[in-house]
């Protein structure tokens, strides 16, 4: 894993501190919208008992993830990024609100599918 390298001026104040492995990015300051800043209010603490590189999203139509990150102090601090490629999904915490959505997705195309059948 390599650290990624950004210049602390051009990045949010919530990434003071924090080390960025290869797999992940942080967001432009411009993404920081009411939506990131609602989500930042609960995400660390749905995910302040998993590990290490543990994420989850909030919307499964965006491409931000909140992830688990190493300080340079040691500690661990949640963050939105978005991801460099593919995550391990074994650290993927599905969130409230992406089941919710999933489940609407289910409903929508089965009522899809069943007008379609019946045409």
């Amino acid at each position: 894993m390599t650290e990624g390298t950004y210049d602390d001026a051009d990045l949010h104040k919530c990434y003071a501190g924090v080390i960025f492995p290869d797999f992940v990015k942080p967001l432009a300051n411009g993404r920081f919208g009411s939506k990131v800043m609602a989500q930042g209010t609960s995400a660390p603490k749905f995910l302040e008992s998993h590990p290490l590189h543990a994420y989850t999203t909030y919307d499964m139509y965006e491409l931000v993830i909140w992830i688990n990150l190493e300080t340079k102090d040691g500690k661990v601090k949640t963050v939105p990024v978005h991801p460099n490629g593919e995550l391990p999904i074994e650290l993927k915490i599905v969130s409230p609100t992406e089941s919710d959505q999933r489940e609407a997705e289910k409903r929508r195309l089965g009522a899809e599918a069943t007008e379609n059948n019946a045409s």
